[in-house]
């Protein structure tokens, strides 16, 4: 709004709030003169049911297991549409529970939304693992939380003469007794979860530069199973979707992120009059960048005459040393093929898919009709550290996707890279442009 200027709508905006998720129906939209010469935007609409329960299945973004997932949602909590929410999911095989509670303030989909969130997750495995002292026997091994130790005492070298023995002894009761606690190694020791804080701002660049980004901060601290901690800080920005339309109906987008972040370790050193700390910090950066096209191909008899689709999506992820390990497990899942074996720990990684979508109809009255057919191609080229060999995998297969009661299900067929046939079922759409 300008002054002797018409009124501007801008559709883009609108659409922002009408689809924010406050409203069910709107009515009437109508912009409406003011006494002091504004405008006002008068909507006539129906809010939708402020308070949400609802469960799902879905697959851990640290350990990969399959999850249960409760969450309960209260919108438009002071009717300017801010929203509670607390989400609690827990796999079958999981010693603990991952929980979420997060507020928000989405601005009705406009800039300047946030997020805070306080979180509990779960990102180890079952086994306690035991702190093992370099060059010690296996019945020196413990699992107690208590970190091996040491002691070192000033001794000269004994001889088979008993005088030297016992001169040796009266020296060694003497000298005075350092205790050295052994450095905890954070890099070998199994994780167990991770706490802390985020918070999310929307679209912290301009909407004239860039239409979609976000930008996050997290504070954590995280467990290992024999009690050793790490606390961390990162901050992460993204931008994107930048969404483009290509000549016969195609479409392609692309997508960044990046975050840097700092470790910080903790060294104690025992003796017996004072325990010293040293912190170290172990900085590191990772990013990652992701494309998809979508080419229709030809239309078909089917309902609405859906066409043949070829879709392609490439990714890189690449990051530095010091990567923390629940992150660099993290990298790996997202970079899993289809059917493949896990691929663990993963600092950087080349990963394409290509599917052929053929759509097809189930002869069945009152069905929503969305099956496919889909051939698919996938390869991946990664490293699991800086100093790993590359290695590769790559399968191609057949699958079908349905949606049962508005559940998206998904079949695959794969021959592996390791010449094995395997077939997995999933939920989910198909990645779209």
């Amino acid at each position: 709004l300008e002054p002797g200027k018409p009124f501007r709508w801008d559709a883009t905006r609108w659409k922002s709030v009408s689809g924010s998720g406050i409203f069910t129906r709107v009515l009437k939209a109508s912009p409406q003169p003011t006494e002091d010469g504004s405008v006002q935007m008068l909507i006539v609409a129906q809010e939708a049911p402020a308070r949400h329960l609802e469960y799902g299945v879905g697959r851990s973004l640290y350990t990969g297991a399959w999850e249960g997932e409760l969450d309960f949602e209260h919108g438009n909590l002071f009717g300017g549409g801010e929203t509670v929410g607390l989400s609690v999911r827990r796999g079958a095989k999981e010693a603990q529970p991952s929980v979420r509670v997060r507020f928000s303030d989405d601005h009705f989909g406009l800039d300047g939304g946030y997020e805070v969130e306080a979180f509990s997750d779960f990102i180890g495995g079952e086994t306690r693992a035991s702190l093992i002292v370099p060059g010690a026997k296996d019945e020196a091994q413990t699992d107690s939380a208590e970190p091996a130790s040491l002691v070192v005492t000033d001794q000269s070298p004994t001889t088979t003469s008993s005088t030297s023995t016992s001169v040796a002894a009266a020296r060694a009761e003497e000298a005075p007794e350092i205790e050295v606690v052994m450095e905890p190694d954070y890099d070998t020791d199994l994780l167990k979860n991770r706490r802390g804080t985020t918070f999310r701002l929307q679209n912290p660049i301009d909407v004239d530069m860039i239409r979609h980004s976000s930008a996050s901060c997290s504070i954590e601290r995280t467990t290992t199973h024999s009690g050793l901690h790490e606390n961390l800080g990162s901050c992460t920005l993204s931008l994107g979707p930048f969404e483009k339309q290509l000549p016969l109906q195609a479409r392609s987008n692309l997508d960044f992120k990046v975050t840097t972040g700092t470790r910080v370790q903790q060294k104690q050193v025992y003796n017996t009059d004072e325990l010293l700390d040293r912190f170290q910090l172990k900085p590191y950066a990772s990013a990652s960048a992701t494309t998809r096209q979508t080419f229709p191909l030809l239309s078909t008899n089917t309902a609405n005459k859906r066409a043949v689709v070829l879709a392609l999506r490439h990714a890189v992820t690449t990051s530095t040393p010091n990567l923390p390990r629940h992150e660099a497990r993290a990298q790996g899942i997202s970079n899993t093929i289809r059917d493949s074996t896990e691929n663990g720990m993963v600092s950087s990684a080349l990963r394409g898919t290509t599917e052929l979508r053929i759509p097809v109809d189930i002869p069945k009255i009152q069905t929503q009709q969305d099956g496919k057919i889909v051939f698919f191609g996938d390869w991946l080229f990664a490293t699991k550290s800086m100093n790993s060999p590359i290695y590769k995998k790559s399968s191609v297969g057949v699958g079908l996707r349905k949606s049962i009661q508005g559940i998206p299900v998904r079949y695959d067929l794969c021959y592996t890279w390791e010449g094995k046939i395997r077939g997995t079922v999933g939920l989910g759409r198909d990645f779209e442009a």
